[in-house]
């Protein structure tokens, strides 16, 4: 049976996340990049000195724990002392284990669904999202006999039907093109939970320009920009369709760490300095890469890109 992607996608995401705790032996993610969450940590320190009070941080789509860890160990004494982190997802044993790996700072639980509107959120100065955007529901589309949306099976063969849709019609030509409207439901009402001052961060992996797709061949594209791993169906997040500042979010990264990065995929992707790379020369060559690549300076480019919105 052919059903719109974003049915297909809610339905295997929910029962996958639902159930498992331990994800990253199914894919890598940058979640536990320590470079990421202190460049986050600089920044949030430098705004949180202008706040009064208690300081409300919520994270969407909290895997281990990690992204929240090296976020709070890397806060100031002075800042963290007021910071009440909240860790939001759809899975009861995602929360717990997160829970108990940051039992020594202020955290509490909520358990939700990202695809549903965050009213549990009150006010927030700070909300971060880290890879959870290529997992919620999305529709896909197709500029092939004009603009048509693409039903899909369990199989992810798939069939086309007539739709209206004016930003389709302006994409390149027989590309599947994810339109991530959950995405952006969630991002723009976590823009009307923050206080003044407030911002939120996403990281995911997607694209960000029409030039972007056109770089890869037709076939190469429609193969990739669907993911499953076991059970879990992700998509690439089109940030064309975001009301905030998007750019690569190793630039990011680099700007705030004043730190030229390489992109590193080891047990989980990571971005290393020079010195660091040299350092796991045999780690990298272990995951494939080769020496003189190595100690020329990796140079690599990702698709990983930082979302912001601010008040």
């Amino acid at each position: 049976m052919f059903i719109p992607f974003d049915e297909l996608q809610k339905k295997a995401n929910e029962d996958y996340y639902r159930k498992k705790a331990g994800i990253y032996s199914d894919f890598k993610t940058f979640g536990s990049c320590e470079k990421i969450s202190l460049a986050n940590a600089l920044e949030f320190s430098s705004k949180a000195e202008k706040w009064d009070g208690e300081i409300l941080v919520y994270e969407f789509g909290v895997g281990n724990g990690m992204f929240a860890f090296n976020f709070l160990k890397n806060l100031p004494e002075d800042i963290i002392s007021d910071v009440s982190y909240f860790l939001c997802d759809i899975s009861e044993k995602a929360l717990s284990n997160a829970e108990k790996n940051l039992k020594k700072f202020n955290v509490h639980t909520v358990l939700c669904d990202a695809s549903d509107s965050p009213d549990f959120i009150k006010s927030a100065n700070y909300i971060r999202i880290n890879e959870l955007y290529d997992d919620l529901p999305s529709k896909i589309f197709i500029n092939e006999k004009g603009p048509e949306e693409v039903f899909f099976n369990e199989k992810l063969e798939r069939k086309t039907i007539p739709a209206e849709n004016k930003f389709i019609g302006k994409m390149p030509e027989g590309y599947l093109i994810p339109m991530n409207f959950t995405a952006v439901y969630h991002f723009e009402k976590c823009k009307e939970k923050l206080t003044e001052g407030g911002y939120i961060d996403v990281f995911d992996y997607g694209f960000s320009s029409k030039k972007e797709i056109t770089e890869h061949p037709e076939e190469e594209w429609n193969n990739s920009v669907i993911r499953k791993f076991k059970g879990q169906i992700t998509v690439d997040v089109n940030f064309m369709l975001f009301n905030g500042k998007t750019e690569p979010q190793k630039d990011y990264a680099e700007r705030i760490l004043e730190k030229k990065l390489y992109y590193a995929e080891l047990e989980q992707l990571d971005y290393l300095t020079e010195k660091e790379a040299k350092e796991k020369t045999s780690e990298l060559i272990k995951h494939g890469y080769p020496r003189d690549f190595i100690e020329s300076g990796i140079e690599e480019k990702d698709e990983y890109f930082h979302l912001m919105a601010k008040t």
